[in-house]
């Protein structure tokens, strides 16, 4: 007995040893528990004021921002719709020049088809004036032509007349009978020519046969 209270006794400083040993590192455990846990809740507060700073960060700055933006897109909203318009004003411009320069080419050769119709009238108006103007004259001519032939003929007449009468009244008559039938002679052809008789075949016989009735 007294060896196995020897033994206890013995081994009785192991023990205490022993749960001394656990105590501390389960106090040591629980520390570093504890410190970590504090880390943690300290961390976790920073990181909850750093999202606070910038939620109040991002509400003072990010309105101005949205603002500038939104400012932008609708001023780029803005010239595009004013693009636009002046884009369907200048085509709206463009087709009435357009219809405008239809309607004038259209005017244009409705004049120039008239002119044309109204110079070709005049041209012949024109040329069937001068056509008629050159009958007129070229009627003219023949007449005056005429008109001297003739005369030119009963000039030739007259003088082959006279030249034949004096032959024959020479060899037939003296002068006395010459100077009678000459001055009738010409009186016959006076009355003749003034008559606008033409000289035909018998004419001076006739005219003569008149006379003396």
């Amino acid at each position: 007995m007294y060896l196995f209270a020897a033994q206890v006794e013995t081994h009785s400083p192991d023990v205490h040893e022993t749960h001394a040993g656990e105590a501390e590192q389960t106090h040591n455990e629980g520390h570093e528990a504890g410190h970590e846990h504090g880390l943690f809740d300290n961390n976790f507060i920073n990181w909850l004021l750093l999202l606070v700073f910038l939620g109040w960060l991002i509400q003072k700055n990010m309105p101005p921002l949205f603002k500038a933006r939104r400012e932008s897109i609708e001023g780029e909203i803005s010239a595009a719709q004013q693009a636009k318009d002046e884009g369907i004003a200048f085509l709206e411009e463009q087709r009435k020049k357009l219809a405008n320069v239809e309607e004038e080419t259209k005017k244009i050769l409705a004049d120039a088809k008239t002119a044309a119709q109204q110079t070709t009238a005049l041209i012949e108006e024109q040329t069937s004036k001068e056509m008629a103007d050159l009958l007129v004259k070229f009627d003219s001519s023949i007449q005056n032509e005429r008109q001297l032939l003739v005369t030119e003929m009963r000039a030739a007449v007259v003088k082959a007349a006279v030249a034949i009468s004096e032959e024959q009244l020479r060899s037939q008559v003296n002068d006395k009978v010459k100077d009678e039938l000459l001055t009738k002679f010409m009186s016959e052809l006076d009355t003749i020519t003034t008559s606008g008789e033409s000289f035909e075949p018998g004419k001076l016989e006739s005219a003569a046969h008149s006379r003396n009735k």
